[in-house]
């Protein structure tokens, strides 16, 4: 009797979603803006790509992008300048904690890795294309 309640707290805590799943989602919005020196451009097209999809946004604003271990690539292009690239390094979430010290324990922190969850990257990216300069 014993091992059939091992057996099914296993199965239950394996197919439970771990913390960061259920309160931070598998999707974060960043806003991007791109600069030049000190000014804000406006109209730049910016694509992000990580290893859960690829997204394109028009600076600035903002877009819902999946979660992911992998860093996040950003290259946007702008009329008279050359594509300036940017990437942003993911980060392990706060909500990861929770993982740690409730329910979740291992079985939910494994999950949050490898759906994506248990990762962050800035809720605000700037890309700086550095001063004017005409292209070739």
């Amino acid at each position: 009797m014993r091992a059939l309640r091992l057996l099914l707290a296993t199965v239950i805590l394996g197919i439970t979603p771990g913390c960061a799943t259920l309160f931070g989602g598998l999707t974060q919005t960043v806003t991007v803006e791109t600069r030049d020196v000190e000014a804000v451009l406006v109209g730049s097209t910016c694509s992000l790509r990580n290893g859960k999809g690829a997204w394109i946004v028009t600076t600035p604003g903002s877009v819902v992008l999946n979660r992911s271990f992998s860093d996040l690539a950003v290259t946007c292009t702008h009329v008279g300048y050359e594509p300036a690239n940017l990437v942003v390094k993911s980060a392990t979430g706060p909500l990861m904690l929770g993982n740690i010290i409730m329910i979740g324990g291992v079985i939910g922190a494994a999950i949050d890795i490898d759906n994506g969850a248990a990762f962050d990257y800035p809720l605000f990216i700037t890309v700086d294309f550095g001063p004017s300069r005409p292209l070739p």
